[in-house]
């Protein structure tokens, strides 16, 4: 019987929302909401959840 190894598994879960800003600049705009997001006016939860992954995890171990 062969002898059974550990291997580390990550699951990645993405999440993403479309939110609408009026500003003046694209640049305006990107700061605009990665401000909100950093003060907590933007909270990603369940809701906006778009895909998962379930690969090998990039370790030494794994490559043995």
């Amino acid at each position: 019987m062969a002898k059974r190894k550990d291997f580390d598994i990550e699951i990645r879960e993405e999440l993403s929302r479309t939110v609408t800003v009026k500003a003046e600049t694209l640049g305006d705009a990107i700061n605009q909401v990665m401000d909100q997001y950093k003060r907590g006016e933007i909270v990603l939860d369940a809701e906006d959840f778009v895909g998962k992954t379930i690969d090998a995890a990039p370790t030494q171990q794994n490559t043995r």
